[in-house]
């Protein structure tokens, strides 16, 4: 790269905290691998970000307006006299048998020739990255954040099809106690049903109340998964129906086995019957902690149904013969899954691999700013202590 090719790509990255006192340390050697390296993932339709963790950057997919990336392939660590780029081991991103070789066989590698090289000819790989992750653009560099995205002047009806495209249809929120996963879900759940620039302009407690008015008429749906959950109770299952009259014959009153409908299978109907409009209500199927129910169990053969490409109308649609019932079954593709995960119970890398493929996961980290207040009763700089606190980890981990 020139110096001026050099000198533009450096200039998008200045709105991290402390990047320009670190990268002024930087050899001219190291520059280069860097300016390389995220030309490299810009090209490719991958977006490179900050959370304002200082010489953290995320590259992945986040769009403007988003509070968090919808999906984090990786990292780059930047300090004073190194730079290192490491996996995200729970990205599911790629499409089946692509990834990244050259960042795959350990957790962090420094920069040098030998894996810039790697990396940029690895990511020209064509289509390597999962469909429902592309684009019809480059990347995003850190600064295209700061400016307001563009506008074309139309006005897209509140809750149609074009208000929620940004959603992955399969999404996790994942991360430590007390870090706002249900009011996450509650916010999501509202810009999914009624656009994302609609749901910004509620407040808190507007959030709620509109939450629950889409619990009531039937367009989101909360189920809680324990180790007892089944798919009897989530897909479909036989309950015992009492018969107080011989209405058989057989001379006997008793009670008879009926196939009953699960969270499923419900919530599926009710899409279903708007799939097919011009504009098709979106509809939300909640889990909460995913992770400690039986997924094997309690998903049954819908574990292959719940894929972007799988649902009705698309490409490669599958539909299934549910066991009880005998109905032909398929997920409609206006029908969007959110869970959430407690990673102080249980580690993403030990959840059922069939869902980690098919989940996008959006980590809900700690917010060391909401501690602001916290300095006038302590005395102590508490936002500061656990930012460093956080960045040492992330660097030992």
């Amino acid at each position: 790269m020139t110096d001026d090719e050099v000198q533009e790509v450096l200039r998008h990255f200045h709105s991290i905290p402390e990047f320009g006192e670190r990268s002024q340390h930087w050899s001219e050697e190291l520059t280069q691998w860097f300016c390389r390296l995220v030309h490299a993932i810009h090209t490719r339709g991958l977006d490179l970000y900050n959370v304002g963790i200082r010489g953290q950057i995320r590259f992945g997919r986040k769009n403007r307006d988003a509070a968090n990336g919808r999906s984090v392939a990786g990292y780059i660590g930047v300090t004073n006299d190194n730079v290192s780029i490491s996996k995200n081991e729970t990205w599911s991103g790629y499409e089946a048998g692509c990834k990244i070789e050259a960042i795959d066989s350990q957790p962090r590698f420094d920069l040098d020739e030998r894996l810039v090289r790697k990396v940029e000819n690895e990511l020209k790989k064509r289509n390597c990255i999962r469909k429902d992750l592309r684009v019809e653009r480059v990347g995003l560099w850190p600064d295209d954040y700061l400016k307001k995205a563009p506008e074309d002047g139309q006005e897209i009806e509140s809750g149609s099809a074009e208000t929620f495209l940004d959603h992955f249809l399969n999404t996790i929120l994942h991360g430590p106690p007390g870090t706002g996963k249900t009011y996450a879900t509650f916010r999501r759940c509202v810009e999914i049903c009624d656009g994302t620039v609609s749901a910004k302009e509620k407040s808190e407690k507007e959030v709620s109340d509109r939450y629950h008015e889409l619990v009531e008429e039937g367009r989101v749906e909360f189920v809680t998964f324990h180790q007892s959950y089944g798919y009897e109770e989530f897909v479909e299952g036989l309950r015992p129906q009492t018969r107080s009259t011989d209405t058989d014959g057989d001379g006997s009153a008793g009670f008879r086995l009926d196939s009953e409908d699960g969270v499923l299978k419900r919530i599926a109907d009710r899409a279903r019957s708007e799939s097919a409009a011009a504009n098709p209500h979106p509809y939300v199927l909640v889990i909460d902690e995913i992770n400690r129910g039986n997924i094997s169990k309690v998903f049954g053969e819908a574990i292959t149904l719940v894929e972007t490409d799988k649902r009705s109308g698309k490409p490669h649609e599958i539909s299934v013969t549910l066991p009880y019932s005998g109905e032909r079954f398929t997920l409609p593709a206006n029908l969007y899954i959110l869970g959430t995960m407690n990673t102080a119970d249980r580690s993403i890398a030990l959840l059922d691999t069939a869902l980690r493929r098919r989940f996008d996961f959006v980590e809900l980290a700690p917010d060391p700013k909401r501690l602001g207040t916290a300095e006038e009763n302590s005395g102590i700089d508490l936002p500061a202590v656990l930012t460093a606190m956080n960045e040492r980890l992330e660097w030992l981990l």
